[in-house]
């Protein structure tokens, strides 16, 4: 049904519309009544009938001004306007304004019924078009969120080949990175909720659209832009801020976790954030998200609803345990390859485990995970991947398993900590000789997508610490190095006039053309027909 509003300063006039004809068997309602303009546009914003039939002539405001102000709150209204004058100026004053039809008063019901027929097919138009218009946004927006998502994806996972590409496709969204610090978080969602309720997909969908309102919400008042994207049920944030200070790792734990309180409350469900560490170049965020991925697999250790990062501690650690074992001292000893006083620390946290009888197995896999999970910071804080060693992370943390004593425990952890000491001590070999290999690499593979994850895994150190390396070595970053070498490339080939400038642009691993051109202009300050003149 269509709703109907009747406007008329004549209560008698409004008694006969409402009583003239069989209003619901054309398809119509009477849903209100008003005795002038002003009346008439307030019922208009809070009802928004389809259709108002009103006189032209009335006080406050007559029926071209009420169609002229109605429009501009709800366009979706048509009028029917009703006149004892034939004056032309009234006519043509309601046909300017969208009237649908000007009827004289006195008039017949006939005629209502006539003009209604034309009022419901001008409303199935419209209303097939606003369908047809919100189809259309929403798959525009679907696409719109698809590549947006594809593109933080790429970016996550090492797939965009050089930092100009990244800016060049996140303003095609209109996003600007403001700070030149990032970090990621990974959020996980257990499969049950706390009622031990299984949800649907569409549980699911709106759990995450509200968490990742609460995480907008709570890291823009910290002052930190983040952007989230769904992935398979897990939501990722990438933060980035303008500025670094000790306290920032700290921050983004302490948000994560007003946050996550706040999840819980509102959502009931368990909930898991992972923390990766901050990284200097928006080509190192994947290493933040393997960081903040690897942090988050820790909660099948420690529990859900939980915010983690490689440093994290349970909260039914054994306290005096944790009074005793310095982990900041620990750490410090790793960072500075002292074996002699990691050993002293290890050994007397073990003994302080018998002597007080303490050797629970949960104590005992705590104490191990701690070590552990300090040992892969420093690790990766020193810019070397576990594989360099043939050690992997979780085989690292699984390893307790197969182990039947604290003293083999012991001694397992005596051993993973002398071999990164002593790989770290060769490190300047290692970085050394990892940039010339990574310059070997990019020559012969410079036809394809080369990515900050093939280069680091390549010579086997983290990406965030190759960035690092490779502008300390040779004073210009890593991708501007390969942008150098693939428009060298290019204008060497474009001497042979036989090749198309698409062609080049695929030999030297730009598979679109209009990138490659922008690129190449950007470089040389001639587009390649341009150049092409000048060989």
């Amino acid at each position: 049904m269509y709703s109907v509003l009747i406007v008329d300063d004549e209560k008698y006039v409004r008694l006969w519309i409402k009583n003239c004809i069989n209003w619901s068997e054309y398809g119509f309602e009477i849903t209100g009544e008003a005795a002038n303009g002003l009346e008439a546009l307030q019922k208009i914003k809070e009802t928004k009938p389809r259709l108002v039939i009103s006189d032209m002539d009335m006080p406050e405001f007559d029926g071209a001004e009420l169609i002229e102000n109605a429009n501009r709150i709800y366009p979706d209204t048509l009028f029917i306007i009703l006149s004892g004058y034939k004056e032309f100026e009234y006519m043509r004053s309601a046909v300017k304004n969208n009237a649908v039809d000007y009827l004289l008063k006195p008039v017949k019901a006939e005629e209502i019924v006539s003009v209604l027929k034309v009022v419901t097919n001008k409303l199935e138009i419209m209303d097939k078009k606003k369908e047809e218009s919100r189809k259309i946004k929403i798959i525009t927006r679907e696409n719109f969120d698809l590549h947006k998502e594809k593109l933080f994806s790429s970016l996550l996972n090492g797939q965009i080949a050089n930092s100009q590409e990244v800016y060049d496709k996140l303003g095609k969204f209109d996003i600007q990175i403001a700070g030149e610090f990032f970090s990621v978080i990974s959020l996980n969602i257990d499969e049950d909720d706390k009622n031990g309720q299984e949800k649907n997909n569409a549980g699911k969908d709106m759990c995450v659209f509200s968490i990742i309102n609460i995480l907008e919400e709570s890291f823009s008042r910290a002052g930190i832009q983040s952007y989230f994207i769904n992935k398979k049920g897990e939501v990722i944030g990438i933060l980035n801020f303008d500025g670094q200070g000790e306290d920032f790792p700290q921050l983004i734990v302490s948000i994560c976790k007003h946050a996550l309180n706040k999840i819980i409350k509102l959502l009931n469900i368990n909930v898991s954030i992972g923390v990766g560490s901050i990284v200097n170049d928006i080509m190192c965020i994947e290493a933040s998200y393997k960081e903040a991925e690897k942090s988050l697999e820790l909660r099948l250790l420690y529990g859900s609803n939980n915010v983690l990062t490689f440093l994290s501690t349970p909260e039914n650690f054994n306290v005096e345990i944790l009074d005793f074992f310095d982990d900041n001292r620990f750490m410090n000893s790793m960072a500075s390859l002292n074996y002699d006083d990691c050993k002293i620390i290890i050994t007397k946290t073990f003994d302080r485990i018998k002597k007080f009888d303490m050797a629970g197995i949960d104590t005992i896999k705590m104490i191990y995970y701690r070590l552990i999970s300090i040992i892969l910071k420093v690790i990766y804080d020193k810019g070397i991947v576990p594989s360099f060693m043939d050690m992997e992370e979780m085989e690292m943390f699984t390893a307790i398993r197969n182990l039947s004593s604290t003293g083999y425990i012991k001694e397992k952890l005596l051993y993973y900590v002398q071999k990164v000491i002593n790989t770290v001590s060769a490190k300047q070999n290692i970085a050394n000789s990892a940039v010339e290999k990574a310059k070997e690499y990019i020559i012969k593979h410079l036809h394809e997508d080369i990515s900050l994850t093939s280069i680091s895994k390549h010579v086997h150190i983290t990406p965030n610490y190759f960035c690092t390396l490779f502008k300390a070595e040779t004073n210009q970053k890593l991708f501007d190095y390969i942008t150098y070498l693939r428009i060298e490339k290019a204008k060497a080939l474009m001497k042979n006039g036989k090749l198309k400038t698409y062609k080049i642009g695929e030999m030297v691993g730009y598979k679109e053309p209009k990138y490659f051109c922008r690129v190449f202009k950007k470089v040389t300050g001639l587009s390649p027909s341009n150049f092409r003149k000048t060989c």
